[in-house]
């Protein structure tokens, strides 16, 4: 009897320490390709922090370019169903389900990816930001500063007048029309340097980061430098029972991971990836970097008084959102 009651013991045992000991990879979906400077660079080191902080019981398997669900607008409907345990999710494509966080799309917001990144998570947890809370969010992007690029020469802000400039959103288009521009909407990011080529396009609305990823440099020759008109907001956000289904342990190397670490990642890879393209436009005698003068800067910042004013006049939250990027 005491033998058998032993061997149940042990077998026991063994099944806590199996179960505890269980590998879990956490499926990754991207609309864009592996080539990505966050796909090739920063999940795969998320992947390497959350094996060696498991040891090896938490990983990470990617599906890159749209493998569990094609395009941007589904990324987070993948992870709400939980098709994906988390993906990349473009926030623009999915208008209105998270409130506030257009705040960034705003002009001048913006300098660089890493601040505005860590401002996200800043405005999420104090309330500015909404609609989170139906996943874990495990890090923010806001993909900026966006900036000016066409095939003719600019000089000045006169210059841009009867342009036709590829913009995403609401407020990019708002912004290309108080400069006397023409906003055209509706064309993916891959497809604007084929409409520059066919001369569809004058310009767009680029991150610097960007410009070599969507073949922008291709067609566009002139790049204003000096005049940072919003970001892209990007969030990685986790299903919620995905994360409550994980062992104690596992949810600690979660919880270690996401937010400040994951985000600074994110936003530090962008950020030398938007020093290099800059260094390489420099480099290439066909491009040119264009500075605005002091005067032209400062008009520009006087006509985008009317955007930011009809933004955050629209409800309180754009209101507190926007005191709230400004305070920080």
């Amino acid at each position: 009897m005491k033998k058998l009651l032993l061997t149940l013991a042990t077998t026991i045992a063994l099944g806590q320490v199996a179960v505890a000991e269980e590998k879990v990879a956490l499926k990754y979906s991207s609309f864009l390709p592996e080539m990505t400077q966050t796909n090739h660079v920063t999940i795969p080191r998320l992947k390497a922090k959350l094996e060696e902080l498991s040891g090896g019981n938490l990983s990470v398997k990617s599906f890159f370019g749209g493998t569990l669900g094609a395009g941007p607008k589904t990324q987070m409907r993948l992870v709400k169903n939980g098709v994906a345990d988390f993906a990349e999710v473009p926030v623009p494509y999915t208008p209105g389900r998270i409130k506030g966080i257009n705040v960034f799309e705003l002009p001048f917001v913006v300098k660089n990816n890493t601040d505005s990144s860590l401002k996200t998570l800043d405005l999420i947890e104090g309330g500015q930001i909404k609609g989170t809370d139906r996943f874990v969010v495990l890090g923010a992007l806001q993909a900026g500063p966006y900036l000016i690029h066409t095939r003719d020469k600019i000089a000045d802000l006169d210059d841009l007048k009867g342009k036709r400039i590829r913009v995403s959103g609401a407020i990019q288009s708002a912004i290309v029309k108080e400069f006397g521009a023409v906003p055209v909407a509706n064309i993916p990011a891959t497809q604007i340097a084929e409409n520059l080529g066919r001369k569809l396009l004058d310009g767009a609305l680029v991150d610097m980061g960007n410009v070599y990823n969507f073949r922008i440099e291709g067609e566009t020759k002139y790049h204003v430098t000096n005049l940072e008109l919003g970001a892209f907001s990007v969030l990685f956000l986790m299903n919620k029972d995905k994360y409550n289904s994980l062992s104690d342990a596992n949810k600690k190397v979660i919880d270690t991971v996401k937010g400040k670490w994951f985000t600074t990642e994110i936003g530090k890879e962008m950020d030398i990836q938007a020093a290099d393209v800059l260094k390489k436009l420099k480099a290439d005698d066909s491009q040119h970097l264009v500075e605005l003068s002091k005067e032209d800067v400062e008009k520009a910042q006087k006509i985008m008084e009317k955007v930011i004013s009809d933004w955050t006049k629209k409800n309180a939250l754009n209101a507190a959102a926007y005191k709230a990027v400004q305070a920080k």
